[in-house]
């Protein structure tokens, strides 16, 4: 099957979106903005495109190594992904898969061949239940938001840049890495309502960056004052979500701010990094 990257982008704007607009209301309203603004990038759209056709056979390489989950193997995976897409109110993913190795970090989304993939890695199986619950939250978060065909690029783009048209390589890097920024914002967002648990989801953000840490301890006054400014911020953005009222209503706390105003702090967070 042919993969028709106007007809997802299609999809995108329409049902896509509508689909996230039907679901719990939780993304960073920036990475919404500048997604629509990807979408007329010509060397953005043309590595998009081209990397539908590279990608085919390198995720069915990695989908054919894989195993397709299913309701006893792994035990409680499925379960745990149809409670993470009720927290959410997500579409559950076409497939889950679990990877043959570690390359793609402990859990990705993945838009191939027409469906809307979720891939965890053995990495991830061998976290606790609440640390796998943050990882699956933020790649359902991904799909949810319409991300996957960008981060697939944007993989491709790093891993394989010679396969893409030379000019188009530094220009579409640098739009993707850019925006892949504010998509963790929400992503990172989604894995916090997962787990209901700021001081683990952070230390979930941190393990992503390769950086081992207690959550609580970063979150006190001065805990991040040794770490790389970018995770910092991106911690930061965290914090000022867990002060929203659709976080504090999802772990049953009255008040909470707006996300309008949550997202104007995190905005002034963001341009600090």
């Amino acid at each position: 099957m042919e993969f028709d990257f106007q007809a997802y982008i299609r999809d995108r704007k329409g049902g896509g979106d509508r689909r996230a607009a039907s679901g719990l209301g939780y993304a960073f309203a920036r990475d919404r903005r500048v997604m629509r603004t990807l979408d007329m990038a010509k060397p953005v759209k043309l590595a998009i495109d081209a990397s539908t056709r590279l990608g085919a056979g390198r995720f069915d390489a990695i989908l054919e190594a894989s195993q397709v989950a299913s309701a006893n193997k792994p035990e409680g995976l499925l379960d745990a992904v149809a409670t993470v897409c009720k927290k959410l109110q997500a579409t559950a993913p076409d497939r889950v898969h679990i990877a043959a190795d570690d390359r793609l970090g402990h859990s990705t989304a993945l838009a191939h061949r027409g469906d809307e993939l979720l891939v965890v890695t053995p990495a991830m199986l061998e976290l606790t239940a609440a640390q796998q619950a943050f990882h699956l939250g933020r790649a359902l978060g991904h799909l949810q938001h319409g991300h996957a065909l960008y981060l697939g690029a944007a993989w491709l783009l790093a891993d394989e840049p010679a396969s893409f048209l030379r000019w188009i390589v530094k220009p579409a890097s640098a739009a993707l890495e850019s925006w892949s920024r504010l998509g963790d914002v929400t992503a990172d967002r989604a894995g916090l309502l997962a787990t209901g648990d700021l001081a683990l989801s952070v230390a979930e953000i941190m393990r992503l960056s390769g950086v081992v840490g207690d959550g609580a301890e970063v979150l006190a006054e001065g805990g991040m004052a040794d770490l790389d400014e970018v995770l910092a911020g991106r911690i930061r953005a965290l914090q000022t979500f867990s002060e929203a009222e659709v976080f504090r209503r999802s772990v049953g706390l009255d008040g909470g701010d707006s996300l309008t105003s949550v997202d104007s702090r995190v905005e002034a967070v963001i341009k600090l990094v």
